[in-house]
Order: structure tokens, then C-alpha cells, then sequence
């Protein structure tokens, strides 16, 4: 199996305008190490007032669709990038998700409940990593899924408890 992380470039994820207030982004290398170093970040920011099911929900949600966005939208291309956005508000958090890929139509992936073998098979011929039910239960645990008209860029929305910690 060839080595993903072959010819990445060694640079760490690059966190922008992380003032507090508005919009912050993170650029990170199309490698798989880069998940860790994204939830790091989110984990000492973005996520640091959340707790318990919310926290989980959103780093569940942010790691499958930065997965995705290497393995489906930068086909493991260790030369491109991906993109998280974030905007924490009173209420709810914004995660915003792109690749550098040609993009998808997310009424075309299969429903992993209704067919799950095919989708196990088709996966498999791909030369995916088991799953199939990313998509789903990212649907499942976000208050809103919506992709961009080309599906190259996600954005998350999950409206949070009052019970969080203020930041």
C-alpha cells in the first residue's frame, strides 16, 4: 500500500484570524495526520465551551467530513489542502468543510441502510476505507448539512445547549 503521507508537505495546520470574534480557518495538509491536528485546534477553541454529547457530535461530524474531503474530494493528492471554517455564536456553531476536489452530488450517495452491501462493495472497489455511513449519521447528529452547488464545500450548523460553558 502506498505511503499517503509520501511527498505531503510537512507544514502543520495554519489557523487564520482566530480573534474571536467572526470567522476563523484553518488550511491543512491532505494528509491523514492533519485530522489530529484539526481537532486540536478545534478542541482548544471552537469546541473548548462545549461538553459532552455536543462536543462529541461536532468532532465525530468535523473528522468524517475532513476524511471525506481527502479521501473522496483531494483523492489523497498530498499537494492539495483543506479548508475548516468555524463561527462560534451565542447559539450555535458553524463548520464550514472544503476540498480542492471536483466536487460530488450529495443526492447521489447511496443510503448505506437500504443497501448496505452494495455500498460495502462499491467502497471496497473504490479503494475507500470501511464505512459508508459517514454522510448518514453526519445528517443525523448536525442540525443542518448543506453542500455547494459544485459539493466541494459542506457547511455544518449544530445549534448548542444553554448549558455550555461560557467562553
Amino acid at each position: 500500500m502506498p505511503d499517503e503521507n509520501a511527498g505531503a508537505p510537512e507544514k502543520d495546520a495554519t489557523l487564520i484570524d482566530a480573534q474571536g470574534h467572526g470567522w476563523a480557518e484553518l488550511i491543512a495538509p491532505n494528509r491523514p495526520a492533519s485530522f489530529d491536528e484539526i481537532e486540536r485546534i478545534f478542541e482548544s477553541g471552537a469546541f473548548a465551551s462545549l461538553a459532552g454529547q455536543e462536543r462529541d457530535d461536532l468532532k465525530f461530524a468535523l473528522r468524517e467530513i475532513c476524511q471525506n474531503a481527502f479521501e473522496w474530494g483531494n483523492q489523497k493528492e498530498p499537494q492539495r489542502y483543506i479548508r475548516v471554517s468555524y463561527c462560534l455564536f451565542a447559539d450555535k456553531i458553524v463548520l464550514k468543510i472544503s476540498d480542492e476536489g471536483e466536487g460530488f452530488d450529495p443526492a447521489r450517495v447511496p443510503d448505506p441502510k437500504k443497501d448496505l452491501r452494495n455500498v460495502v462493495l462499491a467502497r471496497k472497489k473504490a479503494g475507500k476505507r470501511p464505512g459508508g455511513f459517514g454522510i448518514y449519521l453526519v445528517k443525523k447528529i448536525m442540525d443542518e448539512v448543506v453542500y455547494n452547488e459544485k459539493g466541494n464545500v459542506v457547511l455544518l450548523t449544530k445549534h448548542l445547549s444553554r448549558n455550555r460553558t461560557p467562553s
